[in-house]
C-alpha cells in the first residue's frame, strides 16, 4: 500500500463509556479517497460509528488483505522476494509503511562556485529630482500663452508664457531718441574738432618756421659774438641772415684760397731751390767738362753740348718757376684782399641793430600763445565729444537693458524636465520673482536615504548602490554614492547620503520610496551559499550537501553577508553540492534526490556521472521507465573527450530504496550492444517507484562508475 493512505485517512478517537466512535472515510483501492466514479457501483458511505473493537478487526483484515495481493500483482516469482529477508521480524504496521515510491527525500541543491561577494546594507531612500528650478518673471505683467501643467515635458527654452506690458515699448523708444541725439551731437563735434584741428596744426607750422627762423638768426648772431662782433640791428633777420652768410662764405672762401696759395707758393718755393740747385750742379758739371775738354781733348764736344743744353734748360726753367711764384703771391694777395672785403662787409652788418631779434621772439611767443589757446579748445571739444559718446553708450546701455527686459516678457524654461506645480493660473497679473511654476529634471534623479551613523562604516564617495521600486524587485538600477551630507540629524542621529542613478526611462518618480542597496564591501573570489540553506547544529553553523544519493552535514565558518547569501569561509570547497531546500527533516545519511523546481530529478545531477578516466551516461530510457520488463541502454564514455570508448564490460545493479527496510533488488541481464562502448542491460522492475542503477566499469584501464535513478510510477 502507498503511504497515501496514512496521509489521507484521517480518524478522530473519543473515549466515551466501553465504546470508542471512529469517524472514517471511504478509500478506493489506491488509498484515494472515493470519486464518483468509484461511487457508481459501491454504496456511498460517508461516515459511521462503530465499536472500538469491531473497528480494530476490520482494519488488520484489510491490511492483510491489501499487502496480499499487491505483492501477488507485482511481483514475478524468480525475483519477488528478493531482498525482502530484513522484513522478518517487522510488525504489521511497519510492514504497511513499506514505500517503494517515495524513500528518497526530494532536495533542491546548489553547486558551490567561486564569485564576487559584496557586503552591503538596505535603506529606504526618497527619489528627488537631479535638478529643481522655481521658473519666477523677472518683470511685472499679465500671463498669456500660459498651457503648462503639473506632469507636461518641456525641454530647455521652450517658451512656457508670456507677459503683456506695453509700458516696457514706451521705454525702449524713448531710448532710442535720445541715443539718436547723442549720436547727432557727437558728429557735430566731430567735425568741429576736424577744423580745430587743422587750425591748431597752421598755427603750430607757423610757430615752428618762427622758431627755425630765429634759431638761424640766433645762430648768425652767435657766430658774430663769438668773433667779436656785436649785434645786428635794423633789418629783416632772414636777409641780414643769408647777407652775414654769404660774407662769411666769400671770407672762408677767401682765407681758404688764400691758405691754398701759401701752400703752393710753399711748394714752388721749394721747386725753385730744387731747380736752382740743379742747375747750379749743371753749371759746375759744365765747368769741369769744359776744363777737361781743353786739357786733354778726350771727352767729345758732343757731350759738352749736352751738358750745355741741360744748363740752359735748367735756367729756363727757373725762370717759368720764378714766373709762377709771382703770380701765386699775387694769388695770395688777392685772397687777403677778398677776407678783408668780406671783414669790412661784416663790420658793416654789425651796425644792425638787435630790434629784428626781438620782434622775431615776441611773433614765435605770440604763435606759442596762439597754438596754446588753440590746442586748449582742441581739448574742450574732444571733451564734448567724449561727452557725447558717453550719452550715446548710456543710451545704447538702456536700450539694450529695455531689450533684455523686453525680452523678459517671455518666460522660458531654464532647464529640460517634468512641471511639478503651478502656482499662478492664466491671466494673472504676477510681479518680478513671483514663482508661477516649479520643474524637476529628472533624466537622472538623487536618491536620499538617512543612514544610521553606526553603518556609515565602508560608505564612501563612489561606492556602488543598486536602487529598486519597492513592489518592483525585477527592476534595478545601478548607481554609485555621489554626496554624504555633513551634519548628522541631532534627534535621528542619521546621516543624509545621497546616489545619483539615470531615470532616462522614467522609473523612478518624485517622492517616491526605493530601496536602496549600498555596497560596503567587495570580495573577488569567495565562496557562499543561501542563508536559507544555513541551519545550527551542536551550537555551530552547517549545511547539509549532497554525496551521491544521501544528505551530510558539513559545519562551516561564514563571513560576509549580502543579501540572502553569506560567504563561507571554510568548511566547503568548489563544486560541493548544499541542499537549499527540502533540507528541514534531514538526518544524516538520508536517501535524497535532487529535483527541480517541478519535482522533477535534476539530470544533470543523476542521469551521469564521471568517475576516473570514464563515465557512464543513461542513453535510454530517458525520465520515467516501465512498470515491468525494462531494457536500459548504458553508454561508457571518455571522461575528457565524451566519446564513446570499448570496455570489456560493466556490473549493473538495480535496486529500490525500502523505507525502514534493505533495498529491494531484482536481476538484470547484460549484453554488449552492437554500437562500441554501449550495453543493453535487461531488467524488471516489478513495483512502482523509483528504482537505483548502479553501474560499474570492468577494465584494466578504465575505471569509473555511474548511477542513475529510474522511475516507472504511473
Amino acid at each position: 500500500m502507498s503511504r497515501n493512505t496514512d496521509e489521507h485517512q484521517s480518524s478522530h478517537i473519543k473515549v466515551e463509556d466501553e465504546q470508542i466512535p471512529i469517524e472514517t472515510e471511504t478509500l478506493d483501492d489506491d488509498g484515494d479517497n472515493l470519486d464518483d466514479d468509484d461511487l457508481d457501483e459501491t454504496k456511498p458511505i460517508k461516515k459511521s460509528i462503530l465499536p472500538i473493537k469491531t473497528v480494530s478487526t476490520i482494519a488488520v483484515l484489510a491490511a492483510l488483505i491489501g499487502g496480499i495481493s499487491i505483492a501477488v500483482k507485482q511481483f514475478k516469482p524468480a525475483s519477488s522476494m528478493a531482498g525482502m529477508e530484513d522484513m522478518k521480524g517487522m510488525s504489521m504496521e511497519d510492514m504497511m509503511k513499506v514505500d517503494g515510491a517515495a524513500n528518497a527525500t526530494p532536495v533542491k541543491v546548489e553547486s558551490i562556485k567561486s564569485g564576487v561577494m559584496e557586503g552591503s546594507i538596505r535603506y529606504t531612500a526618497t527619489v528627488r529630482p537631479y535638478q529643481e528650478v522655481m521658473v519666477n518673471p523677472r518683470v511685472g505683467g499679465q500671463l498669456t500663452d500660459y498651457s503648462v501643467y503639473p506632469g507636461s515635458k518641456v525641454k530647455a527654452g521652450q517658451v512656457l508664457a508670456r507677459l503683456n506690458a506695453t509700458e516696457l515699448s514706451s521705454e525702449v523708444a524713448e531710448a532710442v531718441t535720445a541715443m539718436a541725439a547723442a549720436q547727432a551731437d557727437e558728429r557735430a563735434s566731430r567735425k568741429e574738432l576736424g577744423e580745430q584741428q587743422r587750425e591748431v596744426a597752421r598755427i603750430a607750422a607757423e610757430g615752428g618756421y618762427l622758431a627755425t627762423r630765429l634759431q638761424r638768426t640766433e645762430r648768425v648772431s652767435a657766430s658774430l659774438n663769438a668773433g667779436g662782433i656785436q649785434g645786428l640791428a635794423g633789418r629783416n633777420a632772414t636777409e641780414l641772415s643769408s647777407e652775414i652768410e654769404e660774407a662769411i662764405a666769400t671770407m672762408e672762401a677767401a682765407k681758404a684760397d688764400e691758405q691754398a696759395s701759401r701752400k703752393e707758393v710753399g711748394e714752388q718755393q721749394q721747386e725753385i731751390a730744387r731747380i736752382s740747385a740743379e742747375g747750379t750742379y749743371l753749371a759746375a758739371k759744365l765747368e769741369r767738362t769744359e776744363r777737361v775738354l781743353l786739357n786733354s781733348g778726350a771727352i767729345a764736344l758732343n757731350e759738352v753740348d749736352k751738358q750745355r743744353s741741360e744748363l740752359a734748360a735748367s735756367k729756363a726753367s727757373l725762370g717759368g718757376a720764378k714766373v709762377k711764384l709771382e703770380r701765386m703771391q699775387a694769388q695770395i694777395t688777392k685772397a687777403q684782399s677778398q677776407v678783408r672785403m668780406a671783414q669790412a662787409k661784416i663790420q658793416r652788418l654789425q651796425a644792425t641793430s638787435r630790434n629784428e631779434f626781438d620782434k622775431q621772439r615776441s611773433e614765435l611767443m605770440a604763435g606759442k600763445a596762439s597754438l596754446g589757446g588753440a590746442e586748449i579748445k582742441l581739448e574742450r571739444m574732444q571733451a564734448q565729444i567724449a561727452k557725447a559718446q558717453s550719452q550715446v553708450q548710456m543710451a545704447q546701455a538702456k536700450i539694450q537693458r529695455l531689450k533684455a527686459i523686453e525680452g523678459y516678457k517671455i518666460i522660458t524654461s531654464p532647464i529640460t524636465g517634468i512641471v511639478q506645480e503651478r502656482m499662478a493660473d492664466p491671466g494673472v497679473v504676477v510681479q518680478a520673482g513671483m514663482g508661477i511654476l516649479k520643474i524637476g529634471d529628472y533624466s537622472k534623479v538623487r536618491l536620499q536615504a538617512n543612514v544610521a551613523q553606526q553603518n556609515l562604516t565602508g560608505i564612501q564617495i563612489g561606492s556602488p548602490i543598486v536602487a529598486r521600486v519597492m513592489g518592483n524587485a525585477n527592476n534595478n538600477s545601478q548607481g554609485r554614492v555621489t554626496s554624504i551630507f555633513p551634519k548628522a540629524g541631532e534627534e535621528t542621529r542619521t546621516v543624509t547620503v545621497e546616489a545619483i542613478i539615470d531615470n532616462s526611462g522614467g522609473q523612478f518618480l518624485g517622492g517616491q520610496a526605493v530601496e536602496m542597496q549600498i555596497i560596503t564591501a567587495h570580495k573577488p573570489a569567495v565562496l557562499s551559499v543561501l542563508q536559507a540553506a544555513t541551519i545550527e547544529s551542536e551550537g555551530k553553523q552547517a549545511v547539509w550537501i549532497l554525496a551521491g544519493k544521501s544528505a551530510q552535514r558539513k559545519f562551516i565558518t561564514t563571513g560576509l553577508t549580502s543579501g540572502d547569501r553569506i560567504e563561507v569561509t571554510s568548511g566547503l570547497k568548489a563544486g560541493d553540492l548544499v541542499i537549499i531546500s527540502g533540507q528541514e527533516k534531514l538526518i544524516e545519511n538520508s536517501l535524497v534526490v535532487a529535483t527541480d523546481d517541478s519535482g522533477k530529478a535534476v539530470a544533470s545531477l543523476s542521469n551521469t556521472v564521471a568517475e576516473g578516466n570514464t563515465q557512464i551516461k543513461l542513453i535510454s530510457p530517458q525520465g520515467k521507465a516501465s512498470a515491468g520488463d525494462n531494457q536500459l541502454i548504458l553508454e561508457v564514455q571518455d571522461a575528457k573527450t565524451k566519446q564513446p570508448v570499448k570496455v570489456e564490460g560493466l556490473d549493473v545493479s538495480v535496486t529500490m530504496p525500502m523505507k525502514n527496510a534493505a533495498p529491494m533488488s531484482t536481476d538484470v541481464e547484460i549484453k554488449p550492444d552492437a554500437q562500441p562502448g554501449r550495453f543493453k542491460v535487461s531488467a524488471y522492475l516489478g513495483m512502482n517507484g523509483k528504482w537505483e542503477v548502479t553501474a560499474k566499469v570492468k577494465d584494466k584501464s578504465r575505471n569509473g562508475s555511474g548511477s542513475f535513478t529510474l522511475n516507472n510510477s504511473p
